[in-house]
């Protein structure tokens, strides 16, 4: 036989046996099982067989790396025989003789090939038969579990097969309908109707129609029928396959609604670009008419500031079949300008494609945004200028309280309240360069950004140096603010800080149904239960308190949660809950 590896090598296997009384069989011997001959010695081999040539002769005056295993079983001639299954090469007969080397002459090889050749019309025959019982098994399958309405009639008009759908919701028995007319499944109020398509369909001028069906008690089934010509049982028949319509009858009605009362711009286009229909928002917002708009080409409207983003568009619509978020600015009637956000699928009208745009006029948002975005820019740089003024006076506290150590002496009230006075301005100092690291939050639009890439470059840092941080996060991506960075900081810094004996960090990744879990966790002290939830509180902590505070408002700008989740004396494990759509493999 000649079966193929996943890797499409060539793989023999040894399948029938016959041996003389004496000599061991090989069928079961695993070495001759899914044997890669093309690349264990036997190259020349595949090459002779495929080509129809037969290999005989006395082993030991075949090439060097055919030898061994021939010669190990005492094989002292052999004779192989190429079979071919539907002209393609299907295997071989191998004979081998354990004796004195045998000479094969013309008429021994001519007959062995006679051999194969029969072996060869038997596998044909097997496979044809296989084949054909495949066919009758697909064609049964089709008419039993098909969920439309399947007919076969004959040109007289007689019904000579139905599906179980048809047995099923007509409400009939089957030899109620095989033999009958075919009138008998449509309401008697449309028969001169059936009559009229009848005669069509038979002169070739038919083969769609939308006369309902009716079941045995008289109630009635909308359907669309398509009739096609052909053969059954060598006679010539009409293959009718009935579709129930009723829920898409009424699925369009819905549609329809949602479609004119969506406070989206929504457009139906054909293919080629036709506008087909578009609601009441598209003719608000862009100030057209609909006799305007129906029947016109996209170009003609000219709703788009940019030619290549409307190609682009289209291309990866036809690409993929859909496209999502695309932001564009459209143009309406006078000429004002409209952000919207927009999304397109390939939908099906009756047979033909078209194409359903939705566009979100975020135009106001957008104003909105931009405006919040500039006074948060603005704010930042009041915040950055009032920062250096307050370090400015707080460099001269410093320089001062300098001054004065060597004024008071050591052993005075003075010099102890001196002291307290310095550690408050270093305090100033400390929270004061701390808000410089958080004055860009939310600056700044969330992102994709490659977990392992930002942990790579935090753990650079040399306080990191003596502990060992291992990420498995390979190609992970997440949504987030871009001070996601600073979080990863926070959650390194923090088992450094306050792990006690923390020699090695674990950042890994784990999906679930309900989105994803980015976890950080150490071996070392951990956080006792009474803190797990305080340590996220605002002012708790060892240092400004506001490290893991603002770590958890950072991660929540994109709808990601953080909660600590280890066990005291084992480590500290901080689970980061992830949406389904805030994270990807890159």
């Amino acid at each position: 036989t000649h079966p193929y590896a996943p890797d499409d090598r060539s793989l023999v296997s040894i399948r029938y046996e016959w041996v003389k009384e004496g000599i061991p069989p090989q069928a079961d011997n695993p070495v001759l099982q899914d044997v890669d001959w093309v690349n264990q010695g036997y190259k020349r081999w595949a090459e002779y067989l495929k080509k129809g040539r037969t290999i005989y002769g006395n082993p030991h005056n075949f090439p060097v790396e055919e030898q061994q295993f021939l010669l190990e079983n005492r094989i002292n001639s052999m004779a192989i025989i190429p079979i071919f299954s539907h002209k393609e090469f299907f295997g071989f007969l191998g004979f081998t003789n354990r004796a004195d080397g045998q000479e094969w002459d013309d008429v021994e090889l001519e007959t062995l090939g006679a051999a194969a050749g029969l072996l060869g019309a038997a596998f044909e025959r097997r496979r044809a038969e296989e084949e054909i019982k495949i066919r009758g098994d697909n064609l049964q399958a089709f008419f039993d579990t098909i969920e439309d309405f399947l007919f076969v009639i004959n040109r007289d008009w007689v019904i000579e097969q139905v599906n179980g759908t048809v047995i099923r919701r007509l409400r009939y028995d089957k030899d109620e309908l095989v033999g009958k007319s075919a009138f008998i499944i449509h309401p008697p109020s449309r028969y001169k109707d059936v009559e009229e398509i009848q005669k069509e369909i038979l002169g070739g001028k038919c083969e769609f129609c939308q006369i309902p069906l009716i079941t045995k008690d008289g109630k009635i089934i909308q359907v669309e029928t398509k009739i096609i010509s052909g053969t059954w049982n060598g006679n010539p028949v009409l293959f009718v396959v009935s579709k129930d319509i009723t829920e898409i009858s009424l699925s369009e009605e819905k549609f329809s609604k949602a479609f004119q009362a969506s406070g989206s711009l929504m457009a139906i286009l054909s293919v080629t670009g036709g506008y087909i229909d578009v609601n009441r928002s598209f003719l608000d917002v862009l100030g057209y008419k609909q006799e305007e708009v129906i029947g016109k080409m996209a170009a003609d409207l000219d709703l788009s500031f940019h030619y290549e983003d409307r190609e682009a568009i289209w291309s990866e619509v036809k690409r993929t079949g859909s496209i999502r978020n695309k932001k564009i600015q459209l143009k309406t009637k006078d000429n004002k300008v409209i952000t919207g956000i927009l999304s397109a699928d390939i939908i099906w009208i009756q047979d033909n494609e078209a194409l359903l745009v939705v566009i979100n006029d975020v135009t106001e948002i957008t104003r909105l945004s931009d405006a919040l975005l500039s006074a948060n820019k603005k704010l930042n740089l009041l915040s950055s200028i009032t920062r250096h003024d307050i370090l400015n006076q707080v460099q001269a506290l410093f320089f001062l309280g300098e001054f004065l150590k060597d004024k008071v002496s050591q052993d005075s009230q003075g010099r102890s309240d001196l002291e307290k006075l310095l550690r408050a301005v270093e305090t100033i100092h400390r929270q004061i360069l701390f808000t410089r690291d958080y004055q860009d939050l939310g600056i700044t639009a969330p992102a994709w950004m490659n977990v392992e890439s930002v942990i790579t470059r935090e753990k650079e840092n040399k306080i990191f140096s003596d502990i060992s941080i291992n990420v498995t996060t390979g190609s992970l991506e997440i949504f987030a603010d871009p001070m996601f960075s600073k979080v990863c900081y926070n959650l390194l810094e923090n088992s450094l800080r306050h792990g006690e004996h923390v020699t090695e960090i674990r950042v890994s990744f784990y999906e679930s149904k309900e989105g994803g879990l980015l976890v950080f966790e150490d071996n070392g002290a951990g956080v006792p239960a009474s803190e797990k939830k305080r340590i996220f509180n605002q002012g708790i902590g060892k240092n400004t308190g506001l490290g893991l505070f603002l770590t958890a408002e950072i991660l929540s700008i994109t709808g990601i949660s953080i909660q600590e989740t280890g066990e005291e004396g084992k480590g500290a494990r901080f689970e980061i809950s992830i949406p389904a759509e805030g994270f990807w493999y890159g």
